[in-house]
């Protein structure tokens, strides 16, 4: 079934109303509507402006049927904070939307008969779990549900940090321990506490503000830190207890990323690897209407390891493929892949890759997963660690360092041209992390600072008693204070009062429009004095902690670089939130205003700059700029109209005249084009290479066949980027003229 974006909004809003509105007792009519919110991991155009009819103007063509959508999903949060005014809704409005927006690059659903498969083949192997952690639940806490299913005693804790979601998700499971929140607010007397870790997890190299993590002396734990997809496997390890068993969809990257060896390493040193299994690229496709590769990766609890098995080698390693795509040398080489075609295209930052399809929907691919995980299981958990430890309290010992049972290696997958020998050596392994303190929990409070725009969850802020923490949000979108144990706290205090210096001094021009000399001279005061002391921001040290900050991007940006060292940006010497008058004096001065004030050519602007008509300032323009009827003010400047694809735009306003009847404007613009149209390339002068990839496997059929004289197939492989090449018949031709053959 195809994945339509109007089908899965409306759901989502259905949803979205029904959670917020929700005051009785759930029904199965609510769960039914609550259960299809698929998240926005695929409607983008929710990063849209949807305000006015105006903004229509900045969408695309093709999602324009999405826009009265966008508008309700506005009117609907922004109704339910005007209803809740009164009981603390001030500001929901605003941290939903941003909520949503956040979640727009890793919002993607799991489909049940795959954490089916996960579950069953856990419980088939002898699993029995009384304790659950889900860290990135979902609306839908399709792992809360489907465990809980097979797992029907466990008690299950689950956190998803979206707003939208968790409030869903609360609504769905009444029953369960549901945190509004992100992992990384778990209390630490949590660790070694979990017989399952399991979730489809986010990914991307967005930093996680956990102190425990940026402030480790261990480097890798303060890498894991900053890109969110290691965090959560080196959070989830923490938390689980000996023995117990983590089970997470993750990126590719954790796998075949070079970047990331020391947190393959770090895991394989205190974890024993049960499977790890690449899935197909369209699993998310009915859900999320998107395609992305992902990998199952299953690790059981097990520190103080002082031997790795040969598969564990394997894991920590990449290799390239004869296309030089890097890939995982464990995955590859098991053939741990599930798939029914392949093609190289792209990962989703365009770097090439391999992609894996399969045709047989989500049912087959559960159904393949299934017999993949019941082989992996069966041969590499260990069932009897696992019960061990399975009356484990919190914070019991250790256990002691076992030798791991000797395992051979594995035939290679050799279609990706590796000939990795057996690997007889024991794995040096990395030195082992310090051990998180969990001799208490933090207690939470509710934030009672004063909250502006940039204050959201994983944002550093200080309370009345001048302690240090960081924002998460309650079931009822409070603010909660989570302190933090920093070092330097003076030094955690002064970067505070930078942020919110800049963003009152950016706020207040915005609103006032009017240059605020006051604070801007007090935004330099705080600067001055902290790099006197600390350095710039983007010093090593200064990142580590404004890398704990949820606006760590636009505070590294208030630097930038000159001559190879960081000055103070714009907003420290003028307003940046308003365009300043400029004198304008002629339609050229007034056209370059308009590109910088809108971004496109205003004719309504430029005739009121210098007091002309708008007929007028396009006479007194002309071949700078050209009618575009297609474009949102039906003119643009010449440099982007007299570019692109030419013919098109010629075949385009030329229909557009017979349909509309041809003016002036129309008629100038249409010639202009014909003037730029480039010269065709003959035939004979175009370079065709033999075993160019875009060329339809028919033409080398064709040509291969008339070639040898007898039918031929030629078949390429892009997975392994190899083209095989099968004659029907043994030729004479082929035998006397294209025969490799050792001379005499």
């Amino acid at each position: 079934m195809s994945y339509s974006k109007k089908t899965h909004f409306a759901q989502n809003l259905a949803a979205i109303r029904r959670a917020l509105d929700l005051q009785h007792a759930i029904t199965p009519e609510d769960i039914g509507v609550l259960k299809k919110y698929t998240g926005f991991g695929a409607l983008k155009c929710v990063l849209l402006p949807a305000g006015k009819e105006e903004d229509k103007q900045h969408w695309p063509k093709s999602e324009l049927e999405l826009f009265p959508l966008v508008e309700e999903l506005h009117r609907i949060l922004a109704t339910h904070e005007t209803h809740h005014i009164l009981d603390g809704g001030a500001g929901t409005y605003k941290r939903y939307m941003d909520s949503i927006k956040n979640s727009v690059l890793t919002a993607f659903y799991t489909p049940s008969e795959i954490v089916q498969s996960i579950a069953t083949s856990l419980s088939a192997a002898g699993i029995q779990a009384q304790s659950i952690l889900d860290p990135s639940a979902g609306a839908t806490g399709q792992f809360v549900r489907d465990f809980k299913s097979v797992f029907p005693q466990s008690n299950i804790v689950a956190f998803e940090k979206d707003l939208i979601s968790g409030r869903i998700l609360q609504r769905l499971y009444p029953d369960e321990k549901i945190h509004v929140a992100g992992f990384e607010t778990i209390p630490e007397g949590n660790n070694n506490r979990f017989d399952i870790v399991a979730s489809n997890i986010p990914f991307g190299d967005i930093s996680v503000p956990d102190t425990a993590f940026h402030l480790s002396k261990n480097p890798t734990r303060q890498f894991a830190g900053r890109h969110i997809h290691n965090y959560f496997f080196l959070k989830g390890i923490d938390t689980l207890r000996e023995g117990g068993i983590l089970a997470f969809i993750t990126s590719q990257g954790v796998a075949d990323a070079p970047a990331n060896k020391p947190v393959r390493e770090w895991l394989m040193g205190n974890t024993n690897l049960v499977s790890a299994i690449r899935l197909p690229n369209n699993l998310f496709l009915e859900n999320a209407g998107t395609e992305v590769g992902s990998d199952l990766i299953i690790l059981q609890k097990k520190s103080h390891k002082t031997q790795l098995s040969d598969s564990e080698k394997l894991f920590i390693e990449t290799g390239r493929t004869k296309a030089g795509i890097g890939i995982n040398k464990y995955i590859y080489n098991r053939a741990n892949l599930i798939f029914t075609d392949t093609k190289i295209g792209t990962d989703p930052y365009g770097k090439p890759a391999v992609v894996l399809t399969h045709n047989g929907g989500v049912t087959g691919i559960a159904e393949n997963l299934r017999k993949s995980l019941t082989r992996d299981i069966s041969e590499k958990l260990d069932i009897s660690l696992y019960r061990k430890y399975a009356s484990v309290n919190v914070n019991q010992p250790q256990p002691k360092q076992q030798a791991p049972s000797s395992e051979p290696i594995l035939t290679l997958y050799d279609l990706f041209g590796f000939s990795t020998p057996p690997m007889q050596q024991q794995a040096t392994l990395p030195k082992l992390p310090e051990q998180v303190a969990a001799d208490s929990i933090p207690q939470l409070q509710k934030y009672t600072g004063k909250t502006a725009g940039h204050h959201k969850p994983g944002a550093l802020v200080k309370n009345d008693r001048l302690e240090v923490g960081v924002l998460s949000v309650d079931e009822d979108n409070n603010f909660i204070f989570n302190p933090l144990q920093v070092q330097d706290k003076d030094k955690v205090l002064q970067y505070i009062g930078i942020r919110d210096t800049y963003y009152d001094l950016y706020s207040s021009e915005q609103t006032s429009q009017t240059e605020n000399q006051e604070k801007r001279e007090r935004l330099n005061q705080l600067y001055d004095e902290f790099i006197a002391r600390y350095g710039v921001l983007n010093s090593k040290g200064n990142r580590t902690l404004i890398d704990m900050d949820a606006n760590r991007v636009e505070m590294l940006a208030v630097e930038h670089l000159e001559n190879e060292r960081y000055v103070k940006s714009d907003i420290f010497h003028k307003p940046v939130a308003f365009a300043q008058h400029i004198e304008i004096a002629t339609p050229e001065e007034a056209l370059l205003a308009s590109l910088d004030r809108y971004g496109e050519v205003r004719l309504d602007f430029i005739g009121k700059e210098v007091n002309i008509s708008e007929e007028e300032a396009f006479r007194q323009l002309e071949n700078k700029i050209f009618y575009n009827p297609f474009c949102n003010t039906n003119h643009e400047i010449a440099a982007k109209f007299l570019s692109g694809n030419i013919v098109e735009k010629i075949e385009l306003l030329s229909n557009f005249a017979q349909r509309n009847g041809e003016n002036e404007q129309l008629a100038k613009s249409i010639t202009a084009l014909q003037n730029v149209v480039p010269e065709k390339i003959p035939f004979e002068l175009l370079e065709f290479n033999f075993g160019e990839r875009w060329l339809p496997a028919k033409v080398y059929n064709e040509f291969a066949t008339h070639l040898f004289q007898t039918k031929t197939e030629v078949r390429y492989y892009a997975v392994s980027d190899e083209f095989v090449v099968k004659a029907h018949n043994y030729t004479a031709e082929i035998h006397n003229k294209y025969n490799i053959r050792t001379k005499a």
